[in-house]
């Protein structure tokens, strides 16, 4: 399958059509790849789970519960937008080998992220306990409140976002073109 890629990825339809019918409304004759319906690819089913992580941190989607249709031509037209209207669709484009690359490291970075948050909510938790055992035997708050924690806590949960992870979103929005039906840098 040919660069560019585009990735739709939606909502699991309680039916779901088969690649004949994506490729009929796709109105081009390169082949198109349906997610677990398809023979599989493995390179593309590579990029579809990367694809899926990516939409996942973006959107805070559980992935199981999400489908892929992948194209490798610059077109889309009308009638699959009208398809995927009522199916929570994002889009997400890969323009060639270079930009993959660029976002599995990009997504490597995120990872490093979500293995600081679990270690912030390991220290949060440790540091709360031993707040509530201080609090037991005295009978108050120590003064003054230990604010760094506090903001800690509110990163590791996701009440707060860090500039790291601000950056991530953009960039990968950026890099993927995230939600363009039609790119005119493509016609």
């Amino acid at each position: 399958m040919r660069y560019p890629r585009v990735f739709f990825v939606f909502k699991k339809p309680e039916i779901l059509p088969d690649e004949e019918y994506f490729q009929s409304i796709s109105n081009s004759p390169r082949k198109v790849y349906l997610s677990k319906i398809s023979d599989p690819i493995q390179s593309i089913d590579q990029q579809i789970e990367i694809i899926l992580d990516i939409d996942s941190f973006l959107k805070h989607r559980l992935i199981s519960h999400r489908e892929v249709l992948v194209i490798s031509h610059p077109k889309i037209f009308d009638f699959l937008g009208a398809y995927f209207s009522d199916k929570d669709l994002a889009i997400y484009w890969l323009d060639s080998k270079h930009n993959l690359k660029e976002i599995v490291e990009l997504l490597g970075s995120y990872d490093q992220l979500q293995i600081a948050k679990d270690s912030m909510q390991e220290v949060c938790y440790h540091y709360f306990c031993g707040l509530n055992r201080f609090v037991d035997c005295t009978h108050r708050y120590p003064h003054p409140q230990d604010d760094v924690l506090y903001k800690l806590r509110a990163i590791a949960y996701g009440d707060m976002k860090t500039v790291l992870e601000s950056e991530l979103r953009v960039l990968l929005n950026n890099k993927l073109s995230m939600g363009n039906i039609n790119r005119i840098d493509l016609s």
